[in-house]
């Protein structure tokens, strides 16, 4: 709906998570990304992430895009509610692993570019978010490794 809503014009700015490649990307203005992540696997301080997932069992939030992809790899993802109490392998993002103090691993699950979205044919105000973006590029990843120490993020 919020999609919608910022095709309509009735709203002027959607912010959360949206990935470069969504489908309304022709019907709406996308900012530079503001955020590129790999989807990968971590392992826990002092230990070294797998290089081959095949039978690994992986801790992986519930309805997570991860169980699809680590099924696909060979992996056993163990669904779990709360990745903060899970042990072991986990899945996330490298900024996730990065806040719960996780060594990613080498094997890259999934990219993904996380955009802004504004109203078509608002260049001039897409011009200013982009160049906000850039100005501030770095604090994006900051921000969410901090929130993901102090339990937020998902």
């Amino acid at each position: 709906r919020l999609m919608e809503a910022v095709a309509k014009h009735e709203l002027d700015l959607v912010i959360g998570g949206i990935a470069s490649t969504t489908p309304y990307a022709a019907h709406i203005g996308l900012s530079r990304p503001y955020l590129r992540s790999r989807l990968t696997i971590g392992a826990p301080a002092g230990q070294s992430p797998p290089q081959e997932l095949k039978g690994q069992r992986v801790a992986v939030e519930q309805g997570h895009v991860a169980i699809a992809l680590l099924e696909k790899e060979g992996a056993v993802p163990e669904v779990t509610p709360s990745m903060d109490a899970a042990a072991g392998l986990r899945a996330g993002y490298d900024w996730q692993l990065e806040g719960w103090g996780y060594a990613p691993g080498e094997t890259t699950l999934k990219k993904e570019e996380v955009v802004m979205v504004v109203a078509p044919g608002e260049n001039g105000w897409l011009r200013q978010l982009d160049l906000f973006l850039k100005a501030h590029e770095a604090q994006a990843r900051t921000l969410l490794v901090e929130a993901v120490r102090q339990g937020g993020a998902r």
